[in-house]
């Protein structure tokens, strides 16, 4: 029995052997006998067309631009903002009572590291008290126009960006503090004195909305535009006065964190409005803000039989032979792709809105500025591989739409070449699995 056993167990081992000796190959029962070949292609017809200047929902933003640009290729863009000062919960305002006003500014700090346009250039700031709230209002346009008064509250002109002022504060005791790259509007002194003297409105929350509804600040400038930083605690409506001790003291009062921004453009009579006139310019043209945008069609894909897509990837040119001085007007550091959702709006393609969740887009999406050694060359790369998949399967429209990453926050403009251009196409590059 023992024997037998043994046996048994010998027959079981060597007809497992038998089975893993099958001259099988990896695969061959789910493909047969096809051969798989991998194949790159760009060999497809792309269709741009140019989009004009068009008003979105703003996001809520830290930077905010103003003044103004005029140059053939993109015609007039001005940029302006408004701005509520207002209380947090947490704001501890100081006893006015008894205390002597002396003036008021608006302070708005520069990011030195945001100008588009000359550094030298001028500015002449208007700054405006609105005439109705923005309190109630949950999604603001970037066109958006409120009521103002006519005659500006304050004004400050021929401001130079590399020389700006520092602001004088003080702090509890009324020693002075200073600080840099701020810009200060003076406002009307009656103005601030009737804020100043409303101690029962001054220094609460609901009270203090009562009294002002906000500022709209626009400015024209000698084809240059700077940035603000409404986030940093030194912009704010600051009051000079003296305290019941006769020590002198400021206050400042921040900003409200929904300001919105203001674009408006003409393009009448620039190479941006011949484009959209004429179809078969071989220009194209993209700007920051509410700009003109880029649509893209790479319906010609449909033309693929069951592919099986390993990357693809739309890629542009910039146009880099001193229409636009980009020494002085820089380019774009990076595009999106955007599709349009079941309500309208556009959105980010799958591809880059996976980059964004992750809180990255390199490696994902990309898209970012790439300027080759001689630095003469520009070119900007955008993976759209599943979203690609999707257009295929028809579950997307194979058109989308070309923009400045950050839209809201970002001027720069961008000329590409089109896809008849003989070195610089925009492509569509594909590397895909056939069987």
């Amino acid at each position: 029995m023992r024997r037998f056993a043994v046996y048994s167990l010998l027959l079981v081992m060597l007809c497992v052997i038998c089975s893993c000796a099958d001259d099988t190959k990896v695969g061959s029962g789910l493909l047969g006998s096809e051969d798989l070949e991998v194949l790159f292609t760009d060999d497809f017809d792309i269709i741009l067309t140019q989009h004009p200047p068009t008003p979105f929902n703003l996001s809520l933003a830290q930077f905010y631009s103003l003044g103004t640009l005029d140059n053939p290729s993109f015609g007039e863009f001005t940029s302006s903002f408004y701005v509520r000062p207002t209380l947090s919960s947490f704001s501890i305002v100081p006893n006015f009572v008894g205390g002597t006003f002396d003036s008021v500014v608006l302070a708005l700090k520069v990011d030195t590291t945001r100008f588009f346009g000359r550094s030298d250039a001028f500015y002449d700031i208007d700054v405006l008290s609105l005439n109705e709230s923005i309190d109630d209002i949950d999604t603001f346009r970037s066109d958006q126009v409120f009521m103002t008064n006519p005659v500006p509250v304050g004004t400050r002109s021929r401001i130079v960006p590399s020389k700006l002022d520092s602001i004088l504060t003080y702090d509890q005791l009324g020693d002075t503090v200073y600080f840099s790259d701020v810009i200060t509007i003076p406002l009307d002194r009656r103005f601030g004195a009737s804020i100043f003297v409303d101690t029962l409105n001054n220094d609460n929350l609901v009270g203090f909305s009562t009294l002002l509804d906000g500022f709209l600040v626009q400015a024209t400038s000698t084809n240059s535009i700077l940035q603000v930083n409404l986030a940093d605690e030194v912009s704010s409506l600051l009051f000079y006065y003296k305290d019941s001790s006769g020590v002198n003291q400021s206050f400042p009062y921040r900003f409200s964190g929904d300001a919105p921004l203001n674009f408006s453009y003409d393009i009448s009579g620039s190479n941006l409005e011949e484009t959209i006139n004429n179809p078969t310019s071989e220009l194209f043209y993209i700007q920051g803000h509410a700009g003109a945008i880029l649509e893209i069609d790479i319906d010609d894909v449909n033309k693929l039989s069951d592919p099986f897509i390993n990357h693809a990837s739309i890629e542009v040119y910039a146009q880099n032979e001193g229409i636009i001085d980009t020494s002085i007007f820089g380019l774009p550091l990076a595009l999106d792709l955007l599709r349009t959702n079941e309500a309208g709006d556009l959105v980010s393609v799958i591809d880059l809105a996976v980059g964004q969740e992750q809180g990255q887009t390199r490696g994902i999406f990309d898209g970012d500025i790439e300027v080759d050694e001689t630095k003469q060359i520009v070119k900007y790369e955008m993976n759209i591989t599943t979203h690609l998949k999707e257009i295929l399967e028809g579950r997307q429209s194979s058109k989308m739409f070309i923009a400045v990453r950050n839209r809201t926050q970002t001027p720069n403009n961008l000329i590409i070449y089109g896809p008849n251009h003989p070195i610089y196409p925009v492509r569509l590059k594909l590397t895909h699995t056939k069987s």
